[in-house]
């Protein structure tokens, strides 16, 4: 549908006559093209949170296959760089995490006032408004506990390694950095729910 209308638009002057659409888009067109749109984002949506899901099941998979190996390389090796992998890990589950808040604050804020415009005082899309109802800016379960969760990791694994050599060093401040960056892509996750969510 999408396609056909920008078709129909870009011919606009070598169409008269043949009886294809030549003006504005009447309703009916708006209203498909806004719901081809929405569909499209639900299955994103749907897409992300088998991402989501899948990025566990590999923090599963490393953790077993990890432990399994760990006396066949250096101490540093294992420990650092477990934790330089899997943290890469939880800074894509709460990128993806943002994705999916985003999906949610564009429908609310973008397309539902373009699609309500049409349909006036209709009621659709009513899930994240039910939703919204018993939701509130408190912490949800699944945004806080990544960034202790690695926060304590960290300390534990410098603990154990201490005293350091130059290898815990480094895979230390790789750590550190790395934590920075879940903290803040955690903030932001917050921050794009509390946007759209009840305050």
């Amino acid at each position: 549908m999408v396609s056909y209308y920008v078709q129909v638009r870009c011919n606009v002057s070598s169409n008269e006559g043949l009886g294809l659409p030549t003006g504005p888009p009447n309703s009916d067109v708006l209203i498909q093209l806004h719901v081809a749109e929405y569909e499209a984002l639900t299955t994103r949506a749907t897409y992300l949170i088998t991402l989501m899901y899948a990025i566990w099941t590999v923090v599963v998979i490393y953790a077993a296959l990890a432990a399994q190996v760990w006396r066949s390389f250096p101490r540093p090796f294992m420990l650092w760089g477990s934790g330089i992998v899997l943290q890469i890990m939880m800074i894509a589950l709460v990128q993806l995490l943002i994705e999916q808040y985003q999906i949610v604050r564009y429908v609310e804020a973008r397309l539902r006032p373009l699609v309500q415009s049409i349909v006036g005082d209709a009621l659709f899309w009513q899930y994240e408004a039910w939703l919204g109802k018993g939701r509130t800016r408190a912490p949800m379960i699944w945004e806080y506990p990544v960034a202790p969760g690695i926060a304590v990791a960290v300390i534990v694994a410098a603990i154990i390694s201490w005293p350091f050599s130059a290898w815990d060093y480094g895979g230390l401040t790789v750590n550190l950095v790395l934590l920075c960056t879940v903290v803040l892509r955690t903030y932001a996750a917050i921050r794009t729910r509390h946007s759209f969510f009840a305050t």
